[in-house]
């Protein structure tokens, strides 16, 4: 999540934690109001505008938990089953969706993927989602989360015919 985050900090405001941009997004990650207020909602925690951008501690708890709830979404909404193919244009991966949920919102992540990169709105500078997949997809940090599915050892097995199988404990696997 580290490179992700320093990313997208560059990307969003050159890492400047006090900008405000000319729609009013704030912070090192050019966060909405209703972002804001969502985190505030989903902790407990109370301050101002003023205080979020002259706060960097305060910014990164808020893209933490920013970052945190687009993982939940993509584990809740089965996402990760779009890992490794092509949407929009881009090979999907965690980094890709966290990229596409920053600039559409989670519902507009969910849309984008499930409708194969027909839906793929800009913002008001003219980046659509597809311009975030393509920019943060892909980067190091996703490796540790494979794009190849899971699949148990026994049942790789025994998908193979009898004379082609090596027995687990060949492979070290007991």
């Amino acid at each position: 999540m580290n490179d992700f985050n320093a990313l997208l900090g560059m990307a969003e405001s050159g890492g400047d934690y006090g900008i405000v941009n000319s729609l009013g997004y704030a912070g090192k990650y050019q966060f909405g109001d209703a972002r804001l207020e969502d985190y505030k909602r989903a902790t407990g925690e109370k301050f101002t505008k003023q205080q979020f951008l002259s706060d960097p501690a305060l910014q990164e708890r808020v893209q933490k938990w920013h970052v945190a709830d687009i993982d939940r979404n993509i584990d809740r909404f089965g996402l990760d089953r779009y890992f490794g193919q092509k949407v929009g244009g881009t090979v999907i991966d965690r980094n890709a969706l966290r990229a596409v949920a920053h600039l559409g919102g989670i519902g507009g992540m969910r849309k984008f993927v499930e409708s194969g990169g027909e839906y793929n709105p800009a913002d008001a500078y003219g980046t659509s989602l597809s311009d975030y997949a393509a920019k943060f997809g892909g980067k190091p940090d996703d490796a540790r989360r494979s794009v190849a599915p899971r699949i148990p050892i026994n049942m790789l097995l025994q998908a193979l015919p009898r004379s082609r199988r090596i027995e687990p404990i060949m492979l070290g696997y007991t």
